[in-house]
């Protein structure tokens, strides 16, 4: 159902998460479609730049060709997950393993969290929602969700 979180300034909001638990969804990512069609399962080839691709005379240009992952195909997944919790939090909630669970990590040379901060990955974690959530900045400390999830053997999706 919904989630009825409290403000602290009394005022109640209802938000609804994008994903429920048990529910299965596919890893999206950039792929080539290759206009090569494999007979025997009916499909086009599919890359993935993830794969970093080395072709005769250098590295796969990943120009034009290129699938966004907002487009990509389900018969192209690699990668399905299945969630196991779904709860609301405050984003301020995030700890350093979070954070770092997230993505944030220490840059190799400098021994900083990127992007940009020497102290904590919560902080860097703060400084990279900024940079992508403009309407709902660090500082307003909005609800969001906590999602937890398994990987699970491919199978249809319900999109």
């Amino acid at each position: 159902g919904d989630y009825i979180c409290q403000h602290s300034d009394g005022h109640c909001i209802v938000i609804k998460p994008r994903h429920r638990v048990g529910e299965i969804v596919y890893i999206e990512e950039a792929l080539y479609k290759s206009p090569s069609y494999d007979v025997t399962n009916g499909k086009h080839f599919a890359y993935y730049k993830a794969d970093n691709i080395i072709v005769e005379g250098g590295r796969w240009e990943w120009k034009t060709e290129m699938l966004s992952p907002l487009f990509m195909p389900e018969w192209a997944a690699r990668t399905f997950i299945q969630f196991t919790d779904v709860r609301p939090e405050r984003l301020w909630e995030i700890t350093e393993e979070d954070a770092v669970a997230e993505g944030i990590a220490k840059s190799e040379r400098t021994e900083c969290y990127l992007p940009g901060n020497c102290d904590s990955a919560v902080w860097a974690y703060a400084i990279l929602w900024d940079s992508i959530n403009p309407e709902s900045p660090w500082a307003s400390n909005p609800w969001d969700f906590r999602y937890e999830f398994k990987v699970v053997q491919r199978q249809e999706t319900k999109r």
